[in-house]
């Protein structure tokens, strides 16, 4: 089997989540398919062989219609199209290939991506209008007109969508795609394999874009609420002498300024707890993911599809993106040694769930590639974002009850059969 992947940026040139996703994917369909894959991006052109071999041709510098013409795919993986000219869509449309597109976030029907507005508020809803107000003083007036116009119809041609989240899904359906072509699936990632974490530093660990979508700034004025000094390391691009000058003086800092994916696993594996206090539509959420995978404590604000990643137990928490409740939860687990307890579930909920994930990506791709009707999986219930948060109080308040993790209502009831058990049936949720 042939396959093309296209992209925005291509890892290890760029190592944000996307390209990540994409050139661990590439590496999974060598293997599990036994597939060529041909990657396409904005900074790398090449082909990773059935070996895992990776051989770059970038120096030859080809259009989509000679790179299809190379490579004779089966099918086309769409992972990310931003910064890639409006011609490639219809190039991809018109190939006659099929297409599965991969929704990470929500560029395509957003400009700002992240759905937070240019008055640092959640986007309240999408409308002509609205979006014009927004992204207007930026971008020519009816390219934005025609943006998700022309994208949704590019969407809804694909032989199938991908989303990381049900939060994803859910909003690109309540803006028009036909959710009957969905999978909800995890991205690839190789997660760490470390048995129990670091805990060599006792610091909270802030990594992420130093913004405000990224809730940096709540995170800032959370921790001027704290009562007594914590050590804390700061690490994503952005940080400037200004912001180091406006944080909270009382604490003791690490800058780390930009930090490699190695540098930032082995950040996360030390850490005594990581923060992520997005205050955008976060679609997935890999660093709280990756924190998981090394059983260290997080808190995730109950944006996006954040809490569809949680474990919503006594070593994670799910808060309202507020400074208050965000500092409470911080004095909460810093309060507590609850590693032993949290470490053998967390464990198995990332790696069966990641696994599960990769194995059903290969599944749809095997099926469009033969030309074959790809079904959507069962339909599942929407993560009730409310409860989340109260399971976090009902824990605090009744936890010599329940003992160790009983089970969750923070996440959908089928998640939960699936990888807790004993399930709390909710009676006592507050």
């Amino acid at each position: 089997m042939k396959i093309v992947q296209i992209s925005h940026n291509v890892y290890p040139v760029h190592e944000a989540g996307v390209e990540l996703a994409t050139w661990e994917l590439s590496k999974h369909l060598t293997k599990g398919l036994n597939a060529t894959v041909y990657l396409y991006s904005l900074t790398k052109q090449g082909v990773m062989s059935r070996g895992g071999e990776w051989i770059d041709i970038s120096d030859r510098k080809l259009t989509l219609h000679e790179f299809l013409n190379m490579s004779n795919p089966d099918v086309i993986l769409i992972q990310h199209l931003k910064g890639h000219p409006h011609s490639l869509k219809d190039e991809i449309r018109t190939s006659g290939i099929p297409y599965i597109v991969f929704l990470h976030d929500f560029w395509y029907m957003c400009k700002r991506v992240t759905l937070y507005t240019m008055w640092n508020q959640r986007c309240p809803g999408s409308s002509m209008l609205k979006c014009l107000a927004c992204v207007g003083p930026l971008h020519d007036t009816m390219e934005t007109v025609n943006w998700w116009r022309d994208n949704r119809s590019f969407l809804n041609a694909a032989s199938h969508l991908v989303a990381v989240s049900l939060r994803v899904k859910k909003i690109y359906g309540e803006n028009g795609l036909d959710t009957k072509k969905f999978s909800v699936l995890p991205p690839v990632y190789e997660l760490p394999t470390s048995d129990t974490f670091d805990g060599a530093s006792n610091e909270i660990l802030y990594l992420g874009g130093i913004n405000r979508v990224k809730g940096f700034e709540l995170f800032r004025v959370a921790l001027t609420l704290l009562p007594k000094a914590v050590d804390v390391a700061v690490g994503g691009n952005g940080i400037t002498a200004e912001v180091i000058a406006r944080l909270p003086k009382q604490h003791h800092y690490r800058i780390l300024g930009h930090v490699s994916r190695k540098g930032a696993l082995a950040e996360i594996r030390k850490s005594r707890l990581v923060v992520c206090p997005s205050v955008g539509e976060e679609s997935y959420g890999r660093v709280a993911t990756e924190s998981l995978a090394f059983n260290v404590p997080v808190i995730v604000t109950q944006i996006g599809g954040f809490p569809e990643r949680m474990l919503n137990s006594h070593a994670t928490r799910v808060v309202k993106d507020s400074p208050k409740p965000l500092s409470d939860a911080i004095q909460y687990l810093l309060g507590r040694d609850d590693r032993n307890e949290f470490e053998n579930i967390v464990r198995n909920f990332n790696y069966r769930a990641i696994r599960t994930g990769a194995m059903r990506i290969l599944q749809v791709v095997d099926v469009v590639a033969k030309h074959e009707e790809c079904a959507a999986p069962e339909e599942h219930e929407e993560v009730d974002y409310s409860s989340a948060v109260r399971w976090n109080q009902l824990l605090e308040r009744n936890w010599s009850k329940f003992g160790t993790i009983a089970g969750t209502r923070g996440v959908p009831e089928w998640w939960t059969r699936q990888w807790m058990e004993p399930v709390l049936d909710g009676s006592e949720v507050l």
